[in-house]
């Protein structure tokens, strides 16, 4: 009985969590690298366990022109 992590190679990030019997814990990040869901395997499917919104502000490149 054992646990395997899988990793992004580039960013180091834990991509899936694989339980002793197989079940994956996915996870998944946003272009800034944060997290933002998990995702559970059961025997009954595919179900998202936490799920985290960020507010951030977006500048659109027109407002940066008239600065």
């Amino acid at each position: 009985s054992g646990v395997a992590y899988v990793y992004d190679p580039k960013t180091l990030k834990l991509l899936v969590e694989f339980d002793d019997q197989h079940f994956g814990r996915y996870y998944q990040y946003n272009d800034e690298g944060k997290l933002i869901r998990k995702i559970a395997e059961t025997e009954k499917g595919i179900k998202t366990i936490q799920e985290t919104q960020y507010n951030t502000y977006s500048i659109e490149k027109k407002e940066l022109n008239k600065q």
